[in-house]
Parts: C-alpha cells; sequence; structure tokens
C-alpha cells in the first residue's frame, strides 16, 4: 500500500501556517494531488477539550494528531498539519511515527 507524505508545519500563533496549507491544498488539489489538511487547534478543539497546556497536554494533543494524520496518509497522497508545536518531543513523535515520508517546516512570517 502506498502511503502519503506528511509535511508538519509548525511555527508561532498567527505566522501563517494555515493559511499556507490552504492555499497549497488548492493549488495541488487541482493537479490532482489528494491533500487533507489537519490543524492542532481543530484537534484540539474536537477531541482535547479538556487538555491545558500543560507539557504532558501538548504531548497528548501531538499524539492525537499523529494519530489522525497516520489515518489519513492511508488516504491521502498528502497530509499538511499545522500545528503551533512548542515542545521538540511532540516533533519528535510526528518524526518517528513518518520516518522518511515526513517533513517538518518551521514557518515564520511577520
Amino acid at each position: 500500500m502506498i502511503r502519503g507524505k506528511v509535511i508538519w508545519l509548525t511555527g508561532m500563533s498567527g505566522a501563517g501556517k494555515s493559511t499556507i496549507a490552504s492555499g497549497a491544498s488548492l493549488l495541488l488539489g487541482e493537479m490532482g494531488i489528494s491533500v487533507h489538511q489537519i490543524d492542532g487547534d481543530d484537534v484540539r478543539k474536537r477531541y482535547g477539550r479538556k487538555l491545558g497546556f500543560s507539557r504532558a497536554d501538548i504531548l497528548h494533543n501531538n499524539q492525537t494528531v499523529v494519530h489522525l494524520a497516520d489515518a489519513a496518509r492511508k488516504k491521502s497522497d498528502l497530509v499538511l498539519v499545522t500545528v503551533v508545536g512548542p515542545l521538540y518531543a511532540g516533533r519528535l513523535l510526528a518524526r518517528e511515527a513518518f520516518a522518511s515520508s515526513f517533513a517538518e517546516v518551521y514557518v515564520s512570517a511577520k
């Protein structure tokens, strides 16, 4: 089974991660590439309503995002994940889960 790639867009709140992912999704879709977007804030609202912003809560949210991205990449050519991702350990979860099918992009816009 061919599995999709995961691009993990990380950076500060308001840096443009979601804007980049949305624009890329449209362009890639026009090229016939199936794209699935996952936003860390949406995941937190839907699956982690009781989560705060402690280290443990952030890692729990990242684990949920990784799980959702893994499921999505089985159906899509590309999964674009947008998360603030302040903890190296959270980004490492994704890097280890997706190995050579993973790219991390730090977004910084002013």
